[in-house]
């Protein structure tokens, strides 16, 4: 008990926004380990779209959309909704039973659905016994977004850190027979999904920004400049 109450408190220590939210200890040992081997990505998770949900969405969900998919955004962003590791239904075909299966980042609207991957210094790690984690997520996403567009990206530092992990994105992005030669059932899901793309920290940075430069109110600057500072320290590689 007292080692996951330190590696929470740890956890805390990294964040710049709602540090004392009620989630945080309902983890657990789900998310939490001591040694902290993933705790700065979840921070970033954390620290960046934590403060994208008190900004308007209307001041980035297109532009990081734009970004990802080189696509106007066609939806409007009424009922916009953010969720951090998300536990939903794991993928019908898996060989090793789960309770849920957790994606990182879901932005979703009653029209489409986007599923992020996150990564901050690693890299995409293989399962003999499971899909690779980008495969699951689109496998996942495919059943979780029902009749929405669906959309994936892979969230990451750069291909120094995540090679596999942009190799395997791009493979998806440009064959959707690659996908169906690993997820056969989904056949008729498919049709919804509407994209498969990378993003970088770099270009979520920018975007907030951008948001601090150009937007008038004083609280979504102060919120996107204090995300932007943060998360510049962790791309530069400075602390």
């Amino acid at each position: 008990m007292k080692t996951n109450r330190d590696a929470i408190n740890q956890f805390r220590n990294t964040l710049i926004i709602d540090k004392y939210d009620p989630q945080i200890v309902q983890w657990g040992t789900r998310r939490f380990r001591h040694d902290g081997s993933e705790s700065m990505e979840d921070a970033m998770v954390w620290n960046v779209f934590r403060s994208l949900r008190q900004i308007n969405p209307h001041l980035w969900v297109k532009q990081l959309f734009k970004k990802a998919f080189e696509l106007d955004f066609p939806y409007t962003v009424d009922g916009l909704e953010i969720h951090l590791w998300k536990r939903v239904p794991p993928p019908r075909d898996i060989s090793i039973p789960e309770l849920d299966y957790e994606i990182d980042i879901i932005i979703e609207t009653n029209d489409f659905v986007w599923c992020m991957l996150a990564k901050y210094k690693s890299d995409i790690r293989m399962n003999t016994q499971q899909n690779n984690p980008i495969i699951r997520n689109i496998d996942v996403g495919l059943q979780y977004t029902k009749q929405r567009d669906f959309y994936f990206s892979l969230l990451f530092l750069d291909t120094f850190y995540t090679p596999y992990g942009q190799i395997l994105v791009n493979q998806y992005r440009e064959s959707e027979k690659s996908i169906l030669q690993e997820l056969p059932h989904r056949t008729t899901e498919i049709t919804r999904l509407s994209g498969v793309s990378i993003l970088t920290w770099k270009n979520v940075h920018h975007l907030l920004k951008d948001i601090y430069l150009y937007n008038r109110s004083s609280f979504e600057r102060f919120i996107s400049s204090q995300a932007s500072d943060w998360l510049y320290t962790k791309i530069s590689g400075s602390d």
